[in-house]
């Protein structure tokens, strides 16, 4: 069972002070995502907007993401925030609501239970990495009433409801996968002709 937390607004985002207040944010990794730009790193936000992010072994960064400023954000909807109870199901009820007073503590608490918890883990980059991280801290806060998110879940929601800061990391993103992809081709369309 949860219980859920009426949450006032948090602070806006401001991507000049890179801070990013209930958001899980994403930004390339380097290589990775000049070959599929649909992988990167993530983090998510305290309520104030400083950035969280697993990014190694043993290691949450705080207020500095750790390969550069993110390029796009998924806005958490503080109506879908619950707290979970220590039998959390899938499913949460519309039980009794937490003070809007204390909903920035409870929130950043979720926050920092799982950067601890994280700060005992060793990173591995299929099944145990920043995305895990994030999954961790929204099924604390039972994010959306749910308590079994994963980091294909959280791939699969920042995919679809995510936005770019502005159209330069669109670029960013994109230009050197379709560099690479040229150059694969046109070596591929050589070397076919050279065969022949």
């Amino acid at each position: 069972m949860a219980q859920r937390l009426l949450l006032d607004m948090p602070p806006e985002i401001s991507r000049a002070e890179q801070l990013f207040p209930l958001c899980v944010v994403w930004t390339i990794l380097p290589l990775v995502s000049c070959l599929c730009p649909c992988i990167g790193h993530v983090g998510i936000g305290a309520w104030g907007g400083r950035v969280f992010d697993f990014a190694g072994n043993f290691f949450v960064s705080e207020g500095h993401f750790a390969f550069g400023e993110p390029l796009k954000y998924w806005r958490l909807d503080p109506r879908r925030i619950h707290v979970a109870r220590p039998h959390a199901t899938s499913s949460c009820s519309s039980g009794d609501s937490a003070s809007g007073d204390d909903a920035a503590a409870t929130y950043d608490a979720a926050l920092a239970a799982s950067a601890v918890h994280f700060r005992t883990k060793r990173h591995h980059m299929l099944t145990q990495n920043c995305h895990s991280h994030v999954a961790d801290t929204l099924n604390r806060l039972a994010y959306d009433g749910r308590t079994n998110w994963n980091m294909v879940r959280v791939w699969w929601e920042l995919t679809l409801r995510s936005r770019y800061v502005s159209w330069g990391p669109v670029a960013r993103v994109y230009v050197p996968f379709l560099v690479w992809g040229s150059i694969v081709v046109g070596l591929a369309v050589l070397l076919r002709h050279a065969a022949r």
